[in-house]
């Protein structure tokens, strides 16, 4: 269920760290879909993805992760 938060313990290869970043990788890839300026679509690779939502859960312990990866959207359009 995407609606929680990243887990430090999802082991490199779990089953349910593959099912996280796919759920992930589909958001990204929906919002890139709907972005008409190919330039703001964004392009950045899983595993810094990944870094990036885990530093930020670890801050925001209480945020469902569906909200965490609209941070990240956010973070990476701001730039």
């Amino acid at each position: 269920d995407p609606t929680h938060v990243l887990s430090y313990e999802l082991d490199t290869y779990s089953p349910e760290r593959v099912l996280y970043m796919d759920w992930i990788d589909g958001y990204i890839h929906g919002v890139n879909a709907s972005t008409e300026s190919r330039s703001a679509r964004i392009r950045t690779a899983n595993g810094i993805i990944e870094a990036w939502l885990r530093n930020y859960c670890s801050e925001h312990p209480d945020t469902p992760l569906k909200d965490a990866v609209g941070a990240f959207v956010r973070s990476q359009h701001a730039r």
